[in-house]
């Protein structure tokens, strides 16, 4: 009788921190995947973002160097007067700051 009673106690014991070792177990798996799937949908809104600010990116720049090439005496008068020079990049500076702080 001393055997068996001392046999389920120690089942008892040992159980009890088996399912308590499962729980954390599946409460860690819950916690994993609820964490990877926000990181995964967070990253698909970063390459979206980041998708949209280079195109825009590229179109500033693109915009800019029409603006350059639309003429000769223009694109003379630009490099040629510092003034000119500096507004230009302010502007496009601006630009891509917009972009960037506006989502």
């Amino acid at each position: 009788m001393c055997v068996l009673q001392s046999f389920n106690e120690y089942f008892t014991v040992n159980h009890s921190r088996l399912v308590s070792l499962w729980r954390t177990a599946v409460t860690f798996r819950h916690q994993f995947m609820e964490l990877k799937a926000t990181t995964d949908h967070e990253l698909v809104t970063l390459r979206a973002e980041f998708s949209r600010l280079s195109r825009g990116m590229n179109a500033a720049c693109l915009n800019l160097s029409t603006q350059l090439r639309s003429t000769n005496v223009k694109h003379q008068v630009f490099i040629t007067d510092p003034l000119l020079y500096v507004t230009g990049r302010r502007n496009l500076f601006f630009f891509v700051s917009e972009c960037f702080y506006t989502a």
